[in-house]
């Protein structure tokens, strides 16, 4: 009866991590897609950071995607130097994972390529065409 009790417990304390970073839930992981326009919002949190960009959609209409980070809460995306608020304003191009509802905004992502230069928080200027990654992925900046 005891060892029943344990692996209830175990079960109980482990489902509800997997469920929470279940992505294939809502994203298809196997496939990737890319979105380009201009970054809206970045908010550094826990437990996954969110970026928001502007899409012209091809009507001409603007869309707000979500992309949520893969892997990257507060301490992970700042080590890297990663700063809530930085790249608003940027023309980015996101490659991420595409949503599995039909006609969603949002990605998981991802890599995050500067379009046009910016100035970044560490001071430096960065080139068009440098890779950043939103979590799951390498530091800031490679590319």
């Amino acid at each position: 009866m005891r060892a029943f009790l344990f692996v209830v417990l175990i079960a109980a304390l482990v489902v509800p991590a997997f469920a929470h970073h279940s992505f294939y839930t809502f994203y298809y992981m196997d496939k990737m897609m890319e979105i380009e326009g201009v970054v809206k919002s970045l908010k550094i949190v826990n437990p996954h950071s969110e970026m928001t960009v502007e899409v012209t959609d091809k009507d001409g209409a603007k869309v707000l995607w979500r992309i949520t980070a893969t892997a990257g809460g507060i301490v992970g995306l700042q080590k890297v130097g990663w700063k809530a608020g930085m790249l608003v304003g940027t023309h980015v191009k996101v490659e991420g994972h595409p949503p599995r509802k039909e006609g969603g905004t949002g990605l998981a992502g991802g890599k995050v390529t500067l379009m046009d230069k910016a100035t970044l928080p560490d001071g430096k200027e960065y080139p068009a065409g440098t890779v950043l990654w939103l979590g799951g992925g390498g530091g800031i900046p490679i590319g």
